[in-house]
């Protein structure tokens, strides 16, 4: 799959380069050739996340031995990747970039290509219809979230907590001998269970990005706009979204609770079983080595509760709508608390609750505790004794004054 590049300002400028230099002045001032002298003079955050990739859908071919490297900071507002194998195989030159844009919520991404030779200057690039090919949700550009999110990430070293012999060899062998390109870029006891979490945590900032334009469409949208009450609360309080919505209401839809629960238990197992076999495909194992891995269960309430909305009220709209499509890839792919849609709640209230300060307030405070981890939007059993039952009320209100029945 291609490596998209997009229209950028002309004076792109990070906080991760020298001075905050625009990229093309970056380059000019330190002489930049290759990858190397880029990487070099490149100046890291604190507690930046690394992923290798020894199966890649970029076309810059990645192995065991020579993984692709893509570095992010701690908020995943910057993301780089390149390749390491040896120049005489490599025909791509290049330096693949991710900027996050706080004010239009997107991502704007470029490539930085090389002379094979390392003489001439480096180049910036742009061309937003080919970052458009594979890199697109809702009309925007974003890095391809699904490789990071679930409990298995085929590709990737840390692709499950359980690794293989061969992976840990191949890991091993390249912390110690092949990561020239990136050595000022991997932390010190880099290891299996390091590449697990930096993947998992990157996956769940590219989510947390990802659901704010998702919610916008949610709120957006006339026919899942009257559930959003149903849809927070039940996902922060931990109960069916049945319990949010009114008697009435639920007598008119087509699939009940317990038909949606089953039908995705069964479709989540084929699709992680999926991902296991593709892992192991990727590994030239003849036979399953994530066997004795179980199913995650962490956030199936959450997702049976989106995907309940997703079969009854976008029905007519699952093979059409870009929203419906986008939904059903969240929910399939969630499988943890990190990667998993157990944090839409935290870009959701802050629209929801525009009209009840009282609950803007307490999911503002829930939110300001845990920013600065990396761990699941929750709310604690005492701040759900305070919210759940008025959600509740406010929920079934609101779906009964708009004639939701």
């Amino acid at each position: 799959m291609k490596r998209c590049i997009a229209l950028l300002l002309v004076f792109f400028s990070s906080p991760l380069l020298p001075s905050s230099l625009a990229l093309e002045d970056f380059i000019l001032k330190y002489k930049i050739t290759t990858i190397e002298q880029f990487v070099e003079n490149f100046q890291p955050t604190s507690n930046f996340l690394t992923s290798l990739i020894y199966r890649s859908q970029s076309p810059q071919v990645a192995n065991l031995k020579k993984p692709r490297f893509v570095y992010s900071d701690k908020n995943a507002n910057f993301l780089m990747a390149f390749n390491h194998l040896d120049i005489e195989k490599n025909p791509f030159f290049t330096i693949d970039i991710f900027q996050y844009r706080q004010k239009f919520k997107e991502y704007e991404a470029m490539k930085i290509t090389f002379d094979p030779k390392g003489k001439k200057l480096a180049k910036v690039v742009r061309d937003e219809q080919e970052c458009l090919m594979c890199h697109t949700t809702f009309g925007g550009i974003r890095p391809n979230r699904t490789s990071y999110i679930g409990d298995i990430y085929p590709g990737f070293f840390g692709s499950t907590s359980l690794i293989s012999k061969k992976e840990e060899k191949a890991l091993k062998l390249f912390i110690e001998n092949q990561f020239s390109r990136a050595q000022r870029l991997i932390h010190k006891g880099y290891d299996n269970t390091q590449a697990h979490q930096d993947t998992k945590r990157l996956g769940r900032l590219l989510n947390q990005k990802y659901f704010i334009k998702l919610s916008e469409a949610i709120l957006e949208n006339t026919k899942l706009s009257p559930y959003r009450y149903a849809l927070i609360g039940s996902m922060s309080c931990h109960e069916p979204i049945t319990e949010f919505i009114p008697q009435s209401t639920l007598e008119t839809l087509d699939f009940s609770f317990a038909d949606v629960e089953k039908e995705l238990v069964s479709i989540r197992k084929q699709k992680y079983l999926t991902l296991a076999a593709t892992r192991d495909l990727f590994l030239g194992f003849s036979q399953s080595h994530t066997q004795n891995l179980t199913r995650p269960t962490k956030d199936d309430l959450a997702a049976t509760n989106l995907w309940f909305l997703y079969k009854n009220i976008l029905k007519e709209d699952i093979y059409t709508s870009q929203l419906a499509h986008e939904l059903r890839m969240s929910i399939l792919f969630s499988g943890d608390g990190f990667g998993g849609i157990n944090n839409l709640p935290e870009t959701l209230y802050k629209e929801v609750f525009q009209d009840n300060l009282q609950l803007l307030k307490l999911f503002s405070e829930v939110d300001k505790e845990r920013k600065e981890s990396y761990s699941p939007f929750l709310l604690s059993s005492q701040k759900m004794s305070k919210a759940c039952p008025a959600i509740k009320i406010k929920s079934k209100t609101l779906l009964s004054s708009h004639g939701v029945q």
